[in-house]
């Protein structure tokens, strides 16, 4: 037998290329860390079920615990974090820009919802502020480059940009950004709320043109071929299949809006203003009608907007009047959604998936127990959120079947190079390109509301909260301003609950 010395292969210049790259990329895996099951990913090439899974990685995985300390009612302990964390960046720069560019698009939705939902309305709307202000910059970019933004983000997110790329927010997310900043407004008692609301309805709008635009655009786009490979036609469409029932799973929320453009909030809010304002200016009070027909409009359900058509269709006067708003839950999280197709091969793509709720009911009483309001749904903010997704799924199958033909030619021609080593080469491609789970993860899955026509005398109001048997899961107690008009924020998540009365309606300017 011949010795193996012997046996030299001599590798031609595409092999050596190619074994370069390979030697560059295994590189670069080795000095930055990059093992799979330290990530989250399952470890989907051992024995393990050839079935699709979901794990948390990247944003998601980094912001659970911070997710899971608001449930717990840990409040200080986050906010302290975030605190120290504003504090590491602005020792280096005082600036506010450089704070918005560290902090990213996200990181300012973040905050601005949680500084709401501790009551620090002056912290909340300087969060907001700098997201309008970097959301209406990069409009600005998109109109003079033609840019997508919606469905764009869809293929950042499968791209694996990864958690410090840049934050490409879908539309539902910057309309309740300025939701967020009416209801801080209203915390301080400032009627400036009804300019920032009537600006949230004015962004939905455009946001579903733009949407449904980009839809379209997609719609008439040539779907990606597999080139005559039957492989990769049947892999294509055993995919395609899997992403259809996967999706599917949401259908029955999701089909519950008809389109993730359809968020009454901001209308409501209009309303609220123009009806507490009417006080004064008795025409406000049609404005404010019309304002709630609109909402209802959108949410036709609703009790408590049909019981703000009603009352002011009939000129109810407003100047005793209490509007309590509840954010309740947690809206859907991302996962990554891991799909294997066959040996050494598999697509993996950032998903929704519901965060469940304990919280079935919220209802405001006397301090002696007295049932005052049961509140009511306004906005559904997880339906928004899987509506949008299940809208995506044309652009969403495209980009994965694009990849799972792209990954099929380095398989094979890694093969053919390389000497079977195709599947190493995908794998490396593969663990640098995790997708994107990034999104507003403190966003409230539910937008409660009821509105309250107080006894004389009232001054201390308790909101509780209970779960599907009826069983209390938290309350608390607050005491009202002075004056007939009031303004009250709730925040329930499980058995935490935190509530805020605003200040006099309505305070001065500042």
């Amino acid at each position: 037998m011949e010795p193996r010395e012997t046996q030299t292969t001599v590798l031609q210049p595409r092999q050596r290329l190619w074994l370069t790259a390979l030697g560059v990329m295994l590189t670069l895996s080795l000095l930055q860390g990059c093992v799979p099951t330290q990530s989250g990913r399952p470890y989907h090439r051992s024995a393990q079920a050839q079935q699709p899974c979901s794990y948390y990685a990247g944003y998601s995985k980094k912001y659970l615990p911070y997710r899971q300390q608001l449930a717990a009612g840990q409040w200080d302990t986050l906010l302290a974090t975030l605190t120290a964390e504003e504090e590491a960046i602005l020792a280096e720069s005082r600036s506010e820009q450089n704070l918005a560019d560290e902090l990213r698009l996200v990181g300012l939705m973040e905050r601005a919802s949680l500084a709401l939902q501790s009551g620090n309305a002056d912290k909340s709307l300087k969060y907001c502020r700098l997201g309008q202000d970097l959301i209406e910059q990069r409009e600005s970019e998109s109109y003079f480059s033609g840019a997508m933004s919606s469905v764009g983000s869809v293929f950042t997110d499968m791209a694996g940009a990864g958690e410090f790329g840049r934050y490409e927010a879908p539309g539902y997310e910057k309309v309740l950004l300025l939701d967020m900043a009416a209801m801080a407004y209203l915390l301080k008692g400032d009627d400036r709320a009804f300019n920032v609301a009537r600006l949230a309805v004015q962004w939905q709008d455009e946001e579903k043109e733009k949407f449904e635009q980009e839809l379209e655009e997609l719609a008439r786009k040539e779907p990606p071929q597999a080139d005559g490979r039957a492989r990769a036609q049947n892999t294509s469409q055993r995919l395609s299949s899997t992403l259809d029932r996967e999706f599917a799973k949401y259908d029955d929320h999701a089909l519950s809006v008809a389109n993730a453009f359809v968020n009454p909030f901001g209308d409501y809010i209009t309303g609220m203003v123009n009806e507490f304002k009417s006080i004064k200016i008795k025409s406000l009070l049609s404005n404010a009608h019309i304002a709630y027909k609109q909402a209802l409009k959108l949410n036709p359900k609703s009790k408590v907007l049909k019981q703000a058509v009603r009352d002011t269709k009939r000129k109810r006067s407003a100047s005793r009047l209490i509007h309590v708003v509840a954010l309740d839950g947690f809206v859907p999280e991302k996962k990554v959604l891991s799909i294997p197709l066959e040996h050494n091969l598999e697509v993996e793509l950032p998903t929704y998936e519901p965060i469940p709720s304990r919280v079935k009911t919220i209802k405001v009483t006397t301090a002696k127990g007295k049932v005052l309001a049961t509140l009511s749904p306004v906005a559904d903010v997880e339906a928004l959120a899987l509506r949008h997704q299940k809208d995506s799924l044309p652009a969403i199958q495209a980009m994965v079947v694009a990849s799972v033909i792209r990954d099929l030619v380095v398989v094979e021609t890694g093969n053919s190079l390389l000497g079977g080593l195709g599947g190493l080469v995908r794998q490396v491609l593969d663990d640098h390109q995790e997708p994107d789970t990034t999104s507003w993860m403190t966003l409230p899955s539910r937008v409660l509301a009821a509105r309250i026509y107080p006894p004389k005398g009232l001054k201390t109001l308790k909101i509780q909260s209970y779960d599907h048997k009826g069983r209390k899961l938290a309350q608390q107690k607050l005491r009202l301003a002075k004056g007939g008009r009031h303004f009250v924020l709730v925040r329930s998540i499980d058995q935490s609950m935190h509530a805020y009365p605003s200040k006099s309606i309505w305070s001065a300017k500042k």
